[in-house]
């Protein structure tokens, strides 16, 4: 059974969500309290990239949530924030479903943007607790790594040109634009740094491609499952 609909968060921007939940094979109708597992999109993406995962929790009685961040898909905004803002999202799901009827735990899945948005969530005080596990799909460690890496990615093929500097330039330059334009700082979205500060189970699948290098840090309270993809 799928119901749509629309949450409001802090900065009053609609969100188009979509709550899937598994029927009684008895009655038809929505299935009794259960686990929820929460869907968070990548960068680009939007609440449809979770469709073909949907089947496999249903399947096993539990129920599937997806939002559109905003800016995505069918939801307000034009900027997408790439964690910033889109914590403010998560929240306002977590708070939705920690108060409904048909929900008793929420895990949460995130891919890349998403990734980076749920554990920079997990992270906080007022809302780890009502996470029960994380699954982090090719999460970024922070923005700026990713951006060096493709800076780096496009410098280092030109001749004589010292890359290492010209993309940190070129990094920087790209921080004072979206300070001007999207009113933050992108050394501010530091996931690494939140790591420590999780409480909640983690399962982790790496992707690793050869122009973006990922550091992981473990650390003793937090249960990690690896998967690691290489793609040469």
């Amino acid at each position: 059974m799928r119901q749509d609909l629309i949450l409001t968060n802090r900065s009053r921007m609609s969100l188009h969500c979509s709550h899937y939940t598994p029927a009684s094979r008895k009655t038809g109708n929505a299935a009794c309290k259960g686990h929820t597992v929460v869907y968070l999109h990548g960068n680009s993406g939007c609440r449809l990239e979770g469709d073909e995962l949907a089947d496999q929790y249903l399947r096993k009685g539990m129920s599937f949530f997806s939002v559109d961040f905003g800016g995505c898909g069918n939801s307000d905004g034009g900027l997408v924030t790439l964690g910033f803002r889109e914590r403010e999202d998560v929240e306002v799901v977590l708070d939705y479903l920690c108060q409904h009827d048909a929900v008793s735990h929420v895990c949460v899945y995130g891919r890349s943007m998403g990734a980076a948005t749920a554990l920079l969530v997990a992270a906080d005080d007022r809302y780890y607790h009502k996470i029960a596990g994380l699954v982090l799909d090719s999460c970024y460690v922070s923005v700026r790594e990713v951006a060096l890496a493709m800076a780096r990615k496009y410098t280092g093929q030109i001749p004589l040109i010292p890359a290492e500097s010209v993309a940190g330039n070129a990094v920087d330059a790209l921080r004072e634009a979206v300070e001007a334009t999207a009113g933050f700082d992108l050394d501010t979205i530091d996931v690494l740094a939140a790591a420590p500060l999780c409480q909640a189970r983690l399962y982790i699948y790496i992707y690793i491609y050869t122009y973006i290098c990922i550091y992981i840090h473990v650390y003793t309270h937090i249960y990690v499952y690896m998967y690691i993809c290489i793609y040469m």
